[in-house]
């Protein structure tokens, strides 16, 4: 695997899974459980503006400032991270994760012509990486 000629297209998960600002933490947390998902794609909020995503983090984090209560009683647009994080498609992997480092994410958006067009998170990353080695990979 080069991650020099390897774009964020070539490894991004393109089935984004969504969220409603309007609905709670709580309903959001099953979804993302639910489909073994990190992340959730939250439309951009009006003409001219980003789009936003909400993640595990995002959620632990609101467990780790309250009770677990507050899922019910918080709604995505008090916990996602708006504007998220994106990347053009023909981005080299090796500049898409050195963004994310330096950034401090570990899920992107990616976008094409101005809209977007999918998800890249580390474990595309590694997951491509281990399977360039021979590696099975295996459920845990």
């Amino acid at each position: 695997m080069d991650l020099l000629t390897i774009t964020a297209a070539d490894l991004m998960t393109t089935d984004l899974v969504t969220a409603d600002p309007d609905e709670t933490l709580l309903a959001a947390a099953k979804t993302l459980m639910a489909a073994g998902l990190h992340c959730l794609y939250i439309a951009p909020l009006g003409p001219h503006r980003a789009p936003s995503i909400l993640t595990l983090k995002d959620l632990v984090q609101v467990l780790a400032d309250g009770d677990p209560s507050m899922l019910g009683q918080l709604y995505v647009r008090d916990a996602m991270t708006t504007p998220a994080v994106t990347l053009p498609a023909e981005l080299c992997v090796q500049d898409c994760i050195k963004l994310m480092c330096m950034v401090g994410v570990r899920n992107v958006f990616v976008t094409r012509n101005g809209g977007v067009v999918g998800v890249l998170s580390f474990s595309d990353v590694l997951e491509a990486a281990l399977r360039a080695t021979g590696e099975q990979l295996s459920p845990v």
